[in-house]
């Protein structure tokens, strides 16, 4: 089973009516995620599973952790062309220092794609944000072909 890591950068500003001690409006703000994607499983002829680990962890411009974010997603593929058929499960949820009237939604507007573009079956399909203003898409890969008998 291949594992694939990557961190990346992100550079943002807070945006809407969030308490200031979280961070105050207008203020920059650094997300480094690492996105761990475990290859996708063949679970039937027209499934495909895949998981894929996250650490989201924000600062503020002087470099302090302000939030914290570990979840894992797993995610079901059947009918390409049905948006509904994808879903989300989260585990493992940690935040530090954001009451939880700020986890949902955590609005921030990125400067900057956080991941490349996702590429399925050769279509161009992009995900439903983890939360608001994060934009989350898979790593390339291909559904596996029917063998035939």
């Amino acid at each position: 089973m291949k594992v694939d890591t990557c961190i990346t950068k992100v550079d943002m500003t807070r945006v809407l009516g969030y308490p200031s001690e979280i961070a105050p409006r207008g203020q920059k703000i650094s997300m480094k995620v690492n996105h761990t994607c475990i290859d996708p499983q063949k679970l039937d002829s027209d499934k495909l599973k895949s998981e894929h680990l996250l650490k989201f962890e924000m600062e503020d411009s002087n470099k302090n952790v302000i939030g914290i974010f570990d979840c894992r997603v797993t995610v079901v593929i059947s009918e390409i062309e049905n948006i509904d058929k994808i879903y989300k499960t989260w585990i493992n949820k940690k935040y530090q220092n954001i009451p939880d009237e700020v986890r949902d939604p955590l609005e921030y507007k990125l400067t900057q794609t956080v991941f490349p573009p996702l590429t399925i079956l050769s279509e161009k399909m992009g995900l439903p944000g983890i939360f608001p203003g994060i934009r989350f898409t898979l790593p390339r890969f291909t559904l596996p072909k029917n063998e035939k008998k």
